[in-house]
């Protein structure tokens, strides 16, 4: 049982229901030495009532890997890469109230996991602080963050002051900079032997992987990540993202060939703030594609509080008693029929499934695809060759989960690309619907994984 043997602890923590629907439990992470036993204790509150507190964001880990913490003198069992994070970030002699969802939410319970999940998003907005935790400190992490936060600095000096919270404030004066900064950036880089390994410690942390942080770190009013007993702020992570991606790559001659500097997530530090306010439901759902969550259904819940979602009305809530398809469609079914938005359906369906609606995208699938007509669609609007949206009254007869659009007809395409070539399929341009194009083979297309007779209209 861990340290906690010593106190003999033998009854299990069993949580007692939340009172109200705004309820929410928050921790207290008592203080100590690194050696003591853990010890937290729990009581509910609401928005109105709670006290200053800080988030936690960080990766659950293996749940197969528990270890025991004292929760209220009963036994409390957590996942060991939240073991090492109650650690690190303990005081040794101040005790910190703390919102930790795998503590503070009864994950048995699937009626308040869903109540919970209404109202995390409003958790993190108002925490004090969100606590990123990245893992525990070693030396090459130390060496990277060190490195992370000089060429921030570097960046800073342009006028961007890495506490402000709009991290994009000024970018535009250090896009205009990056060559001098770069130039001083190598300097320092010359210095360390494995600059690069240095810095990879710290982005390929598998936090980054993790869909969750979309709304942990775009909804927070502070953000700091840990590596242990070393921190960084946000935005510094920000800067550095963003001078990486910019920077020329003639003077990152100390750059591998093969660079090992990634952003595992799709969307890159900076990216994350932008789903506040600028990217709609298909397009964050498909920039999440790759992000890891345990339960598929958070591929849609994770996001719920983002302002894309909020924009339904009424809103999706949580319900963790419907399958992962009946989620997937609800959400394509609302975003369509109340948005009148169809670039859902350049995403596919799911071929594994056959009663999978072909209409409404599989969003497990790893692959982040590009939407099949989202170029040539976008070239027209703006040559105005053609008077073409994605902006189409559609609805959904819920019975037969089939999805109705009017539109006019243009013709009937009968190509067959092979099915593995699928998503190379551009948008037909009615100048360009002939018979030498739409080879009349009469055989199906293969589209979004499902063979369809495919007619093209333009709405």
């Amino acid at each position: 049982m861990d340290t906690l043997a010593e106190e003999a602890l033998s009854v299990k923590y069993t949580y007692s229901p939340l009172p109200t629907a705004d309820s929410f439990r928050i921790l207290e992470l008592h203080p100590g030495t690194h050696e003591a036993p853990l010890k937290v204790s729990l009581r509910v509150t609401t928005h109105r009532e709670s006290p200053v507190y800080e988030a936690l964001s960080y990766v659950w880990g293996d749940s197969g890997l528990k270890r025991s913490i004292s929760c209220g003198g009963k036994i409390l069992d957590v996942t060991d890469n939240l073991y090492e994070a109650l650690l690190g970030l303990r005081s040794p002699v101040q005790a910190k109230i703390m919102w930790i969802d795998a503590i503070c939410i009864c994950q048995e319970d699937l009626a308040e996991r869903s109540q919970q999940v209404a109202i995390m998003g409003s958790i993190y907005a108002r925490a004090a602080k969100t606590k990123v935790w990245l893992g525990p400190e070693n030396p090459a992490s130390v060496r990277g963050l060190g490195l992370i936060k000089y060429i921030a600095e570097e960046c800073c000096i342009q006028g961007i002051s890495i506490e402000s919270n709009d991290p994009y404030k000024g970018l535009s004066v250090l896009s205009k900079n990056i060559e001098p900064i770069t130039k001083k950036v190598n300097a320092r880089l010359q210095e360390s032997q494995h600059p690069w390994a240095d810095i990879e410690a710290v982005v390929a942390s598998a936090w980054f992987k993790r869909l969750w942080i979309i709304q942990e770190v775009g909804l927070s009013v502070r953000v700091d990540a840990h590596f242990g007993s070393h921190h960084i702020p946000w935005p510094s992570l920000v800067l550095f993202s963003y001078w990486y991606g910019r920077a020329p790559q003639a003077l990152l001659h100390l750059r591998p060939p093969q660079d090992p500097v990634v952003w595992y997530d799709p969307l890159r530090p900076q990216d994350l703030l932008r789903c506040r306010v600028e990217v709609d439901i298909a397009n964050l759902l498909n920039l999440t594609r790759t992000s890891q969550c345990s339960d598929p259904r958070d591929k849609i819940y994770g996001l719920l509080a983002m302002p894309a979602f909020r924009r339904l009305e009424p809103a999706i809530t949580a319900d963790y008693t419907l399958s992962v398809r009946e989620v997937y469609t609800l959400a394509s079914a609302r975003a369509m029929e109340e948005l009148n938005d169809l670039d859902m359906l350049t995403y596919g369906g799911n071929a594994n499934d056959a009663a999978w609606p072909s209409w409404v995208p599989s969003w497990t699938r790893s692959s982040n695809w590009r939407p099949v007509c989202y170029e040539n669609v976008w070239r027209m609007r703006a040559t105005r060759t053609a008077q073409l949206t994605s902006q189409v009254p559609a609805s959904v007869n819920r019975d037969t989960n089939t999805l109705q659009v009017t539109g006019c007809l243009l013709g009937t395409a009968w190509v067959v690309p092979p099915k593995d070539n699928a998503w190379r399929l551009n948008f037909i341009h009615p100048r360009e619907l002939r018979t030498s194009y739409l080879k009349a083979t009469r055989r199906p297309l293969y589209a979004f994984g499902t063979v369809l007779h495919v007619r093209l209209y333009a709405w």
